[in-house]
């Protein structure tokens, strides 16, 4: 028998509300109140998680500032880079004519401020970023030479196996019927499966699907349990692991099931597959600025878990008169700050 709810057992439940009509009116105002709130930080974390990933593009796909200093410096655009050399060409000028006095608009911006705009919730990857300061820019190479392996890269950039930057570690087998109550969540290939009370790997860390929903890619912000299903990452170079999570999900895994009954993710396919790899110094950059996009993010995780908790403790307190508005209103002030 599967235990279900009738639509006719609606009639014989009950619970308390306030008489008062504006007094129902205002509690609902609180309600959404958090509703809103929480929504509002859900689209905000969408927006710098495109935006990091655009980042990501930008620099170590479409080697936008090494083409910005060929461009400046008059080298050579490699064929294969010449329809992203046009539009890079454009927001140079764009950026010139919009501040005369110096080659860049942008000479004078935070590194952040050259992210892409994007309204709250909106993915927008393969927006290009504005040029950036001339300082950061001079990190950049300003030409490209031909690799045998992965064709034009930026000069002075190494080409690298992903066994060199990294360790593809087996999860921990870890049955539904021996967890404990806890906050740690259990990966498995398809995200979150559950909770456990010990983690095994301290966040960040980073998910890949070997089996079951092969080649899934998670980054993780807390501590975490992954099981026999998924591989997680140790890092193994200087690399941000960010970085790392960012050129995992340009290497297509999914189609590198193995051919088998159950199709599943051969390592050492993984772990064979070359990248082009920047100086320890753009490394260092990228790791600083995605860093505080991660930040801000798992700061306004932190609150939407904390504006959900209080949002239904305050509810049913509020039904039954156990406290009274002004109280609710407090609280949701200070969770909201």
């Amino acid at each position: 028998m599967i235990p279900h709810f009738k639509k006719g057992d609606f009639k014989n439940l009950y619970f308390d509300i306030p008489k008062d009509k504006e007094v129902q009116k205002k509690i609902g105002e609180i309600y959404f109140s958090f509703c809103d709130k929480i929504e509002l930080n859900r689209q905000i974390n969408a927006t710098l998680e495109s935006m990091a990933q655009a980042l990501f593009k930008s620099w170590f796909v479409d080697f936008d500032p090494v083409i910005d200093n060929a461009l400046a410096a008059g080298n050579p655009i490699p064929e294969p880079l010449q329809a992203r050399a046009e539009k890079r060409a454009a927001l140079l000028a764009a950026a010139s004519a919009a501040d005369p006095r110096s080659a860049s608009a942008t000479d004078n911006a935070h590194p952040t401020q050259t992210a892409p705009h994007t309204q709250p919730g909106t993915t927008t990857p393969s927006t290009p970023l504005q040029p950036l300061p001339a300082d950061l820019r001079a990190l950049f190479p300003d030409s490209f030479v031909f690799s045998e392996e992965m064709g034009w890269v930026p000069e002075g950039w190494e080409v690298k196996q992903v066994g060199e930057l990294l360790e593809l570690a087996y999860g921990k087998a870890l049955a539904a019927k021996n967890r404990t109550p806890g906050e740690v969540p259990v990966y498995g290939s398809g995200g979150v499966s559950g909770f456990h009370n010990e983690a095994i790997v301290d966040a960040p860390g980073i998910i890949v699907g070997r089996k079951g929903t092969v080649g899934s890619l998670y980054w993780v912000e807390k501590n975490f349990f992954p099981i026999d299903t998924v591989f997680y990452v140790k890092n193994k170079s200087k690399m941000p692991l960010y970085w790392l999570y960012r050129m995992l999900g340009t290497l297509r895994i999914e189609n590198m099931g193995a051919d088998s009954a159950v199709p599943g993710v051969n390592r050492n396919v993984v772990c064979s597959c070359e990248v082009i790899v920047p100086s320890d110094a753009i490394a260092d950059l990228f790791g600083e600025l995605s860093g505080s996009f991660n930040s801000r993010r798992s700061c306004l995780s932190d609150q939407n878990q904390y504006l959900s908790d209080i949002r239904d403790l305050l509810l049913p307190k509020l039904l039954s008169g156990k406290i009274q508005l002004p109280e609710a209103k407090r609280a949701y002030v200070e969770a909201a700050q």
